[in-house]
């Protein structure tokens, strides 16, 4: 079990994070709110995993929380939620040392949930629909960019063994089996393997692993 706190001035918004992560019985939401002696509280009480942060701060009071929030639970990643308001607009997030993850807010429950096993896992996650708009908005104000970021994939021991286990032909059946999973629980592993290497088949997945040296 995984530990969650969101910390977020909505309820609306932290409603549908809440039906979302729910959905998924490896993790637990310890708290929600925009207390910040609460957040203090769960920090150094509670073995706390993930921090997802839904409030648009300036860039020297988010570097203040995401600095404090570390000192607290150095342990703990740290997703920062990206709102785009109605007229499209949007706070372009400065990448602060110490953010594991970017994410819009109204991001799909599978790409949130897969957002949060890749940062517990220890890895680090731009969501492409918000790298895009970056982009975009990078090339209204630059004719030319001189800078292209590059984003390598990784994925866990846990990924790397499912994907090897369907490149031998295993059914996801046989798969639950190997690896003592329910088959909903398999489903949905490889449902989030589509989302992270952008293929819609198990054809497409296994080439992809092949093409990418994760099997042979």
């Amino acid at each position: 079990m995984k530990n969650i706190v969101l910390f977020d001035g909505d309820p609306m918004f932290r409603s549908n994070i809440t039906s979302s992560i729910g959905s998924d019985s490896q993790w637990t939401i310890l708290g929600d709110g925009l207390d910040v002696k609460d957040l203090g509280g769960y920090l150094s009480g509670h073995s706390v995993d993930v921090l997802l942060i839904g409030v648009e701060f300036t860039v020297a009071e988010r570097a203040e929380l995401v600095g404090w929030s570390k000192s607290l639970s150095p342990a703990t990643s740290i997703v920062w939620l990206v709102h785009v308001h109605n007229d499209g607009s949007f706070a372009v997030p400065q990448f602060i040392e110490g953010i594991d993850a970017y994410l819009l807010k109204d991001a799909a429950p599978v790409e949130l949930l897969f957002c949060l096993q890749l940062v517990s896992d220890g890895g680090k996650y731009l969501s492409n629909e918000l790298y895009l708009m970056i982009m975009a908005d990078e090339l209204r104000h630059r004719p030319f960019l001189e800078i292209f970021a590059t984003q390598q994939t990784t994925f866990s021991r846990h990924e790397v063994q499912l994907l090897q286990l369907v490149a031998m032909g295993m059914s996801e059946a046989a798969i639950g089996r190997q690896l003592s999973m329910c088959l909903p629980a398999v489903k949905r592993h490889f449902e989030l393997l589509f989302v992270k290497t952008g293929t819609s088949s198990y054809a497409s997945l296994i080439r992809y692993a092949v093409q990418n040296g994760i099997v042979s």
